[in-house]
């Protein structure tokens, strides 16, 4: 984390697994190297507010269901946190 007066910033790495179930009910599954970025700020001294963006999934196929496409999968998550 990156202070920056009541705010901060973040990077997100990691390894994770990312699914998919298309309607036709078949499970498919990828491992993979994620990453993201992100910040908060205090609104309060119990309330913050965030929002970051991860790429959870950056290839060329996705288990066999596109064996030759590149497929990204993007997340941007917007949220509230409250300090017990």
């Amino acid at each position: 984390m990156y202070p920056i007066g009541k705010a901060n910033l973040y990077a997100l790495l990691g390894y994770g697994q990312v699914s998919l179930e298309p309607s036709g009910g078949q499970e498919y599954k990828e491992n993979g190297f994620q990453w993201g970025i992100g910040a908060n700020y205090a609104v309060t001294e119990k309330i913050g507010v965030f929002i970051d963006y991860t790429r959870l999934y950056d290839d060329t196929g996705f288990d066999t269901l596109w064996s030759t496409a590149d497929v990204t999968v993007d997340a941007v998550s917007v949220g509230l946190t409250y300090t017990f």
